[in-house]
């Protein structure tokens, strides 16, 4: 197996942890807190892939929230795994026939990728994943999935 780059890995880390929360942006203290990554090292892999347009970083409130180069490679990925949206039109058309919340998602090596939900929120959010999201693929969230 192929060795795996941790700065790479943290990158990755952060533009998950920002597509699973699309509508939100964060300090750089609430990044580090919430990744577990120190703020200097954290620092310098923001200003890395902002610089390369992935994230922006708004210059009054000093907030980051994914950038314009995020969706370049979200709708590549569309493009190449179609059947995507057609589990997004299918998670809609159950959600709205039944009345329910439907999700839809894939095993992305030991982890779970919400890639589409839908329908009104469930009463209790015990488990609310929302898409872009990853969950352990391991009991007890893990065996729902593996069902």
């Amino acid at each position: 197996m192929a060795r795996t780059v941790p700065a790479a890995a943290r990158a990755l880390e952060i533009l998950s942890f920002m597509a699973a929360q699309p509508d939100e942006s964060f300090t750089l203290s609430e990044l580090a807190r919430a990744l577990d990554i120190g703020p200097g090292t954290l620092h310098a892999l923001l200003a890395t892939i902002e610089e390369a347009g992935y994230v922006d970083r708004d210059p009054v409130r000093r907030r980051y929230s994914l950038g314009p180069a995020a969706v370049a490679v979200g709708h590549a990925a569309l493009e190449h795994r179609p059947e995507i949206d057609l589990a997004r039109d299918e998670v809609r058309r159950l959600a709205s026939e039944h009345g329910c919340e439907a999700i839809a998602a894939t095993l992305v090596g030991d982890e779970i990728l919400m890639v589409a939900r839908a329908g009104r929120e469930r009463a209790l959010r015990v488990l609310r994943p929302r898409t872009g999201q990853r969950l352990p693929y391991r009991p007890p969230i893990g065996a729902v999935f593996a069902a």
